[in-house]
């Protein structure tokens, strides 16, 4: 196993990828955890977030706690159909 992929450094995030890449409407969507590492304070903290790409521009939403993926998916879905009506009126 490699080294760096045992230990995340105090202060920094590893993003896993959850789950497969996604498509809809023109935007790639990707579903992370989020883990930060504090090892002053022997403590970490985690939580999900989604990304939405579409050609340069990304953009990054933290998740909140305790939903279910049929309501994640709902979520990104209505997003992206949010950000669709913003290009339409632009």
């Amino acid at each position: 196993m490699i080294d760096d992929k045992k230990f995340i450094p105090s202060g920094k995030v590893k993003k896993i990828q959850v789950g497969s890449i996604k498509h809809h409407r023109g935007y790639t969507i990707y579903v992370f955890l989020c883990i930060r590492l504090d090892i002053k304070r022997l403590n970490y903290g985690s939580h999900f977030q989604y990304e939405l790409e579409k050609g340069e521009k990304v953009i990054s939403k933290t998740v909140k706690h305790g939903l279910n993926l049929s309501d994640l998916d709902n979520l990104i879905y209505d997003h992206i159909d949010q950000l669709i009506q913003k290009e339409i009126k632009s």
